[in-house]
């Protein structure tokens, strides 16, 4: 019997019950019930906590009304049912509360003849506990067994083969960007029906791995109600379950780690192409043929190494979620992801750019030590051999990003800035974009005017004044005044064609990066 609790149905079957009749609420007679009391008052509110099983000798009942009001007190509570003592306060039930029971499927009986009401206590309660104590020694038992059958598994199926043969039930294993595993592989449209029921034939149980959800293990049955007993056995499973999942991925991230060298020098351009290409056919040879591209994520944390470690697998875990396999390294504070698309789609892109909104909307573990975070995506290629570019590229967009977190985290959407950036490594543009600009900037120092701000949003609107005005926030007879300025500086030509080309480069030049 998997149940905490004894049945309405079954209390008949007690010796002190032998002469017992049911009055009302046949149809609920299946009600378990968790406790016997005896209750002598219509002040029942606080005394009651649901599930129990009332007996009254009707010494506050004589009254129809009361009686009635009883038994509307006793359901709203929630008591499993009542059983009267027919004698000296009561004679025979009234049949307008027999009526009342039916109504609300409360099971009503009464004894005939007077009983040891503490002798009945006394005795049931004995049952309900002994029982108790050999469904816990059960439970016990079943989490001892499960945890050592989790130290020798090779997949998290036989777990859930365990508790489907264990309780008899369906089970469902439900992970994010997997599909449902059924065990046994039937009866799925059942399981839709009592989960938009919301049904108590179905018991679901979250599975949270570092403070996020993870996925949800479910069972069902369809002939009976599962129990508290069924709902325990859930728990310790998932338990379980999730400790075997989280011990999966740091196996997975200990690999990673030793092979943390030899992807430094891949990244770094150490490594040919031949042995690239070894190190893939050993640890992912399914990825030969697969797009790939590099996601790095710049991280500052208070305990460092830590923390890392929570974030990578936090990471890892939700590209994996979306399709993608990883190979993974740090160095400093960079988290690398090398990513090779599984799923050959041509959605690649959408697909990352789903990974960093789950990473924006979930709190990531350990999130109140993060100061810091970052993300770039570097060039997608279409062959492993070309990693250590889309890698440099990622890191280019984390440093570009840093100067301007607004813009796109792929390396082909902001084209400019990469070039900008290249650009800024040769002092001889840096300084020629100085003294091209130097009218400008030395007439904002010394008039603590705005006029290299205002050619920039100038430019930026496409020389149209209106707008150019309402960005400054200036009225439009200043933004002429300006103009002009600009003009006596850089000629009337400044705004067309290579001109204005180059200008808007050496703009993006003189900024300071962060």
């Amino acid at each position: 019997m998997n149940t905490f609790e004894m049945s309405v149905q079954s209390i008949l079957a007690h010796k002190h019950f032998q002469q017992a009749e049911v009055l009302a609420g046949h149809e609920a007679l299946h009600r378990p019930f968790k406790w016997i009391h005896i209750l002598e008052t219509l002040s029942i509110e606080t005394l009651l906590k649901g599930q129990e099983f009332i007996l009254t000798t009707g010494i506050h009942i004589r009254q129809e009304a009361d009686f009635l009001c009883f038994i509307d007190k006793l359901v709203a509570c929630e008591a499993a049912g009542l059983c009267v003592e027919l004698g000296e306060h009561i004679q025979t039930i009234p049949t307008a509360v027999i009526e009342r029971a039916n109504e609300l499927a409360f099971p009503l009986m009464t004894f005939s003849d007077v009983v040891p009401f503490v002798e009945i206590t006394q005795d049931i309660h004995r049952q309900l506990i002994h029982q108790q104590y050999e469904l816990l020694e059960r439970l016990e038992r079943y989490a001892q067994t499960i945890q050592q059958l989790a130290l020798h598994i090779t997949s998290y199926d036989q777990l859930l083969m365990h508790l489907q043969k264990y309780l008899n039930v369906y089970v469902v294993l439900e992970l994010q960007g997997e599909q449902p595993v059924y065990l046994p592989n039937i009866k799925k449209e059942q399981y839709a029906t009592l989960k938009q029921q919301q049904s108590d034939q179905l018991l679901s149980k979250d599975i949270i791995l570092m403070k996020r959800y993870y996925g949800s293990l479910s069972i069902y049955h369809l002939d009976r109600p599962l129990t508290e007993f069924d709902a325990l056995i859930l728990d310790r499973t998932v338990v379980t379950l999730s400790n075997y999942i989280l011990r999966d991925l740091y196996i997975d991230q200990r690999q990673e780690n030793e092979n943390r060298a030899t992807l430094t020098r891949w990244m770094q351009g150490d490594m040919t192409q031949r042995e690239a290409t070894q190190f893939l056919q050993e640890h992912a040879p399914k990825t030969l043929d697969k797009r790939w591209c590099a996601f790095v994520q710049s991280i500052q944390v208070q305990h460092k190494k830590e923390q890392l470690t929570y974030q990578k697998m936090f990471l890892r875990n939700t590209l994996e979620k979306n399709g993608f396999f990883c190979l993974s390294f740090e160095v400093d504070q960079y988290l690398i992801f090398l990513v090779a698309d599984m799923w050959r789609t041509t959605d690649m892109k959408k697909r990352l750019e789903t990974v960093v909104e789950q990473l924006r909307q979930t709190k990531p573990p350990l999130a109140d030590d993060v100061v810091r975070m970052t993300i770039g995506i570097g060039r997608i290629v279409e062959h492993f051999h070309q990693l250590p570019d889309s890698y440099v590229t990622a890191l280019n967009t984390v440093k570009i990003r840093k100067e301007t977190p607004d813009i796109s985290y792929f390396f082909e959407d902001i084209p400019l800035q990469h070039m900008v950036l290249e650009l800024r490594k040769n002092p001889l543009l840096i300084d020629y974009a100085a003294q091209f600009l130097k009218p400008l900037l030395d007439y904002d120092a010394l008039n603590n005017r705005q006029l290299v701000k205002t050619l920039k949003v100038y430019l930026q609107h496409n020389g149209q004044k209106k707008e150019t005005a309402q960005a400054l926030f200036i009225v439009r007879q200043t933004l002429y005044h300006r103009l002009d300025k600009i003009e006596s500086f850089l000629g009337k030509d400044y705004f067309v064609g290579d001109k204005r080309l180059a200008i808007e480069l050496m703009l993006q030049l003189l900024e300071e990066p962060v």
